[in-house]
Formats: C-alpha cells, sequence, structure tokens
C-alpha cells in the first residue's frame, strides 16, 4: 500500500499499515497487552525522516559504498570499497584523521573480544608485524567539504575475519578534526560496513587426454576443468543445495551468479589427471596434489575468512584432489566435505579420516561377458580376487576402470546399481548433475539381515533400509547387498 498509514486509537487496539517503518529515535519500545512509548529528546517531529548527523561542528555524517558510489553495508574480500565523509566549513586541503575499527560490542556473547579492535590499514602481512604506509593511510583530504578514503579489503581482512567467531568484521571509522574528536561514522551501527568471505567449492578432473585423442568421446570428457563436467552449471547448483551453502553466496541480498563465484575464485576448477594413465600411480596424484596445494594455496584460500572448503572429484583426480585436501587441512584450512566418485585406483592412496570423504562407484548386472575390465586390472584382480563376481548367472559389472577399492579413510563407500548402464558408461556417469541425490542416500543408508521369498523358494540376505532418492546400493562399505543381486532380484535385461 503507497504510503502507508498510522492508526491509533486511545484506550484500543493500534494498528500499523505499511511498506516500510523506519524509526529514528534514542529509545523505541513496544510490547503486546501494555504500553507502546515513543521517547525522544525535545520533541517529536512528524514527517518524512532525516538522517541522523553528528550534530557536530565539522564533520556531520560518513557512509560506505562501492568502488561505483552505490551505497553499502555489506562487501566480499577482494572488493574495492570506499567510506564518504559529509563536512561542513572546512577549508579545502585540510586533512581528516581517519582510525578504522572493526566493531566487537555487538556481536555475540560468545565472542571473546570485549573492545573494538583498530585495524591499521595497508598491513604488510597477516601476523600482526610492522604496517606500512600508515601515517599517509590515517588521512583523508577534504574538498568542497567531502572526504572520501577507498580501501582494497585484502586477504588481511580475510584473516581478521577468520578470527571472529561469526567470520565477519563489522568497519566503522574514528573521525577527528580540531575539536571535534573521535566521530564515529557511521552514526548507526547497522550502516557499519560488514565484511565476510565465501566457502568455496573445488571440482577436479580425471583422465581426458586418453578419450580426447585415442578412444574418444563415448568412454568420458574430452576436455578439463569445467567442460569435464556434464551439464556444468546444473551440476554447480546441485553440488551448493547438496552442501547446504547455496544462501551462503550472496551479497548484499543479491544471489552471485555462478559466473560471479567463478571471477571471484570461490568456484575453482582443476585439473588432477595424468598425462597417459599408466605414467601415475594413485600416490603420485596424490603428491601431486598435494605440491599444487602447496604452491597454490594462495589463490586456493583467497577470501575464504575461516569459511569451509568443498571438493568433488572424478576417476584420476580422486587421488589428487584428497592430496590437496590433505595439504590445505594440514595447514588449518576447514575441509567441509570431499565427494570422490568412482576414484581410479583406490588401493593406492588414503585419505586424512578427519576430512569427511564419502566414495560412490557405479555397477550394473550383465549375463554378457567383456574381458576389457579384467585386462585393463588384470594384475589387480588377481592380487585381490577381485574379478567380476558372479551372482546366479550375471555377472556383476562394478566400474572396470577402477574396480571396487575401497580409499582408506573414508567416512563410508557405496557402490550403487543402475540397471540402465552399460560398458560404456558405467564409470563416466558419476560424473552427472544428479550424483548427489546418491550421495545423499548414501548418507542415509544402513543394512539390515532379512528373510523372504522369491519364486516360492525362502531365501535369507542382506538389504538395505529406504531412502529419500531411492537409490539400489549393491555394496554398502564392506558389506554386499544380497537382497539386491541375483536370484533374489531380478534383471530385466
Amino acid at each position: 500500500m503507497a504510503g502507508g498509514k498510522i492508526i491509533r486509537i486511545t484506550g484500543g487496539t493500534s494498528t500499523t499499515e505499511c511498506e516500510s517503518y523506519t524509526v529514528f529515535c534514542e529509545n523505541f519500545y513496544a510490547s503486546a497487552g501494555g504500553t507502546s512509548s515513543f521517547t525522544a529528546e525535545g520533541r517529536t517531529n512528524f514527517g518524512e525522516p532525516q538522517e541522523p548527523t553528528t550534530g557536530g561542528k565539522h564533520i556531520v555524517k560518513g557512509y560506505w559504498t562501492d568502488e561505483n558510489d552505490n551505497k553499502i553495508t555489506e562487501a566480499l574480500i577482494g572488493e574495492t570499497v570506499k567510506f564518504h565523509i559529509e563536512t561542513k566549513d572546512i577549508p579545502n586541503g585540510d586533512k581528516i584523521e581517519m582510525i578504522l575499527f572493526d566493531e566487537d560490542i555487538h556481536k555475540s556473547e560468545i565472542d571473546s573480544n570485549e573492545s573494538n579492535d583498530q585495524i591499521l590499514l595497508y598491513p604488510a602481512s597477516s601476523d600482526g608485524k610492522a604496517m606500512t604506509e600508515y601515517e599517509e593511510s590515517k588521512y583523508a583530504i577534504v574538498e568542497n567539504n567531502k572526504a572520501v578514503k577507498t580501501i582494497i579489503l585484502s586477504e588481511y581482512f580475510s584473516w581478521l575475519a577468520s578470527q571472529e567467531e561469526d567470520k565477519t568484521v563489522e568497519l566503522f571509522f574514528s573521525c577527528s578534526y580540531g575539536e571535534q574528536k573521535n566521530e564515529i561514522l557511521p552514526i548507526q551501527f547497522h550502516d557499519y560496513l560488514l565484511v565476510k568471505g565465501l566457502p568455496k567449492v573445488i571440482f577436479v578432473n580425471g583422465q581426458w587426454r586418453l578419450a580426447k585423442y585415442s578412444f574418444g568421446e563415448m568412454v568420458g570428457p574430452t576436455q578439463p576443468k569445467k567442460p569435464y563436467w556434464y551439464e556444468g552449471d546444473k551440476t554447480l547448483d546441485n553440488s551448493k543445495k547438496y552442501f547446504v551453502i547455496f544462501d551462503k553466496f550472496k551479497i548484499r541480498n543479491q544471489e552471485l551468479t555462478n559466473e560471479e563465484l567463478e571471477t571471484k575464485n570461490f568456484v575453482l576448477y582443476y585439473d588432477g589427471s595424468s598425462y597417459a594413465g599408466a605414467d601415475q600411480s594413485g600416490k603420485d596424484r596424490f603428491a601431486n596434489g598435494r605440491k599444487f596445494a602447496e604452491e597454490n594455496f594462495e589463490e586456493i584460500t583467497n577470501g575464504l575468512a575461516g569459511n569451509e572448503i568443498y571438493f568433488i572429484s572424478h576417476s584420476e583426480g580422486g587421488a589428487y584432489a584428497s592430496g590437496m585436501a590433505d595439504y590445505l587441512h594440514e595447514k588449518g584450512i576447514t575441509i567441509g566435505e570431499h565427494i570422490l566418485l568412482s576414484p581410479d585406483e583406490g588401493d593406492e592412496f588414503s585419505i586424512n579420516p578427519e576430512i569427511p570423504s564419502y566414495q560412490l562407484t557405479y555397477m550394473f548386472f550383465s549375463s554378457i561377458w567383456n574381458p576389457t575390465g579384467t585386462i585393463i586390472n588384470y594384475e589387480k584382480n588377481k592380487i585381490a580376487n577381485r574379478g567380476f563376481k558372479k551372482w546366479g548367472k550375471y555377472y556383476a559389472i562394478v566400474d572396470w576402470v577402477t574396480n571396487e577399492f575401497r580409499v582408506k579413510g573414508t567416512k563410508k563407500m557405496g557402490i550403487a546399481r543402475l540397471d540402465y548402464l552399460d560398458w560404456g558408461s558405467v564409470h563416466g556417469s558419476t560424473n552427472d548433475k544428479f550424483v548427489f541425490n546418491k550421495i545423499n542416500d548414501l548418507k542415509e543408508v544402513t543394512y539390515h539381515e532379512a528373510i523372504g521369498e522369491v519364486d516360492g523358494k525362502g531365501y535369507s540376505g542382506i538389504a538395505q533400509s529406504a531412502t529419500t532418492n531411492k537409490t539400489i546400493f549393491y555394496r554398502i562399505d564392506d558389506q554386499y547387498i544380497s537382497v539386491n543381486c541375483p536370484p533374489i532380484s531380478k534383471i530385466k535385461k
């Protein structure tokens, strides 16, 4: 309702109807079943509310903007922001002293800081050592009764935010000119600049060169990084929903687009593949991932401000991403979760069990023998005695690229049965937007002993619990789910 209206009935009820309701006053009280009172010094003014001013002789008010001079109260690590001061009767060229603070008084009671923290601008490092250009950065020059200070929200602010319980800093200035000392701007707390970082999602792809230069697209993606992931933007969107961080990727009440997240390095794509498959072991790629994380630590962690990093890896990328996660964890970065999809050579590397990691592989049943998987994994099949397991007349075709090896240290491992798969798709199909439904089910699913009857014959075996997305599991951790296998479960093809 444009404009809105306020109705007051003495001795009865009080009803307020409006689109927005702004109160500028020292105290405001509202209660149900009692009284509602307004208190203000001097008098009550009716009409359009005015922005509060300091009441001082020279320094009038201050506010934050983005680099294009749009007013803001929230910003991301890495952005450039400005603080504007409006003044009165200050000659051009005079300086206002400006000391930047992080506000602590209004923070949570569990915050350990009990006073506002002064922030020295242009820090040389995040370890609290000597700062550079501090004397010059303390001042802003007045021109036409206005002064502006520009600040790049560098990694120093990310480090500051990471030390706070709520992972944010709230910035304000203490300003002085002449006899007007330590004027706090902006005047109101809700106009302070809230600076925050964001969590990150990192995709690490597997082998793509063999498909591009030898076997063709039918065996997998032919490009690394984002093109490797089928329906990339939808896969990214589903990952944000799965990790329950969709709502965190917002700034100034606007959801950041995938392109913006990628430009700002909050979504990263890395190539974790070997050159030719056989030239690197799982152990080699794990070591390569650790080295990459060490050499690219700044890019990987910039803007985090104490938030988590989430990994999604596929095939050869599993070992590489595990090495990255291992190094980052060692350096104090929180790994929210690592999803390993069809990890190759899972018997040749392990994961720190403190990193929540989940492994998913696909399989299907077939009455047709295809020696490809046995040839590729011949030595491992022979050593581990894990050729294609037979259930009745059917072979359990578990991803013939990776076999059934469980990566040591994962919290849970599952092999999902998908009857529509075949030899060409069983490995690459975990690399799509729907896989997060199955990971959710993997977290939910349990198994138990079961008895029943099929074709007039009784049976006893292991069955799984129901799951939200109805994923059928062939194996959960080290337990085969026999009720989901022939002859108890019928195979249609």
